[in-house]
């Protein structure tokens, strides 16, 4: 089995990072799309797009969107973030569920925290079908399309193969099924032998029954993956904060972030808070104090664009009341040991 090659495709922060290089004001939509949503992307620009403009946003970007909602959508996706800037300029993403309803912003820098958190959905992962005469492998992995390869049906070479992939892939989640084959004995060769952090698990009859349902178990189990992610990096937060090397709430955050000070941002975006925040030409000139710098945004934008534009990891997280930073903001300080981090 050989290990697929990675296409060019661009992640969120590559996105953000080209989105960031042209002006603003940026129209940022989030749209709930393909086959079960319930707004068809064109109807709801053409219903929207006085709005946006009275919002502030320039013709050249309501241009650009038009012409990007009327290119048709891939195969299987149910959300689509476009963003475009003043001059035109566009990024888009598209995740496999969207929002629940649409969300449209002007302001000045994109809404980001979104498409971030799709990212944080694209672990790598694998699902395995051990057939009696023939096994394969689909790999998910960030940065390539999915692909299939056959898989040795001899269980002590198929767990080699899958050992060495998620050895040289960072493999999160292994998925078998068993259509036919030796399931069982292929997850025990698998046990202790891949790195600690890759999750094994054998679907049971009902999940393995069709390609849908094991698709359907797939993102299941991919979704607990991610939330272990990120209570992790939430208890990573808290330990750091009680040895001094994290803060917490609005202004020791953008305090941080100003001093160049921070290694990871926390953050939950409502799409609903008004909260702003202030920056200025540069990644650390940005304050909590929404008029100490000439430019105004959305808090979150403003935090995830010094962020970014930093280098600082940035891990979007759900609102987490007493167990999380407060005002929903936190930063690790780039004082604290990597090695804890990891």
């Amino acid at each position: 089995m050989t290990t697929p090659s990675i296409s060019a495709r661009p992640n969120a922060l590559d996105r953000l990072r080209s989105i960031y290089e042209s002006p603003g004001p940026y129209t940022s939509l989030y749209l709930p799309c393909g086959a079960i949503a319930d707004t068809d992307p064109i109807a709801f620009f053409a219903e929207n797009r006085a709005q946006l403009a009275d919002k502030g946003s320039p013709p050249a970007a309501l241009d650009a969107l038009h012409a990007r909602c009327g290119l048709p959508l891939p195969d299987d996706v149910g959300g689509w973030a476009l963003h475009a800037a003043a001059d035109g300029s566009t990024v888009v993403d598209f995740a496999p569920e969207g929002p629940a309803a649409p969300i449209m912003t002007v302001g000045a820098l994109p809404m980001a925290a979104p498409m971030l958190e799709w990212d944080q959905w694209r672990i790598p992962h694998v699902a395995v079908s051990v057939g009696e005469s023939a096994s394969e492998v689909v790999t998910f992995l960030p940065g390539a399309e999915p692909a299939i390869s056959p898989l040795p049906v001899d269980t002590r070479s198929a767990a080699s193969a899958l050992r060495l992939l998620a050895k040289n892939e960072l493999v999160r989640l292994i998925v078998i099924a068993e259509q036919g084959g030796e399931a069982d004995e292929l997850v025990t060769r698998l046990q202790g032998v891949v790195p600690p952090r890759t999750n094994v698990v054998k679907l049971d009859e009902t999940d393995a029954a069709t390609v849908h349902r094991m698709a359907d178990a797939t993102v299941r189990y991919v979704a607990d993956v991610v939330a272990r992610d990120t209570v992790r990096s939430l208890e990573d937060f808290r330990f750091m904060q009680s040895t001094g090397d994290a803060v917490e709430g609005n202004d020791a955050s953008f305090a941080a972030l100003a001093s160049g000070n921070a290694q990871m941002l926390l953050v939950h975006d409502d799409p609903n808070d008004p909260a702003a925040a202030s920056f200025g030409a540069k990644p650390h000139e940005v304050s909590a104090v929404f008029d100490h710098y000439p430019s105004i945004s959305r808090r979150a934008d403003v935090a995830i664009w010094s962020a970014v534009k930093q280098g600082v990891n940035v891990r979007i997280i759900p609102t987490t009341s007493e167990t999380g930073p407060d005002d929903n903001i936190g930063v690790i300080l780039a004082t604290a040991a990597v090695a804890d981090l990891a």
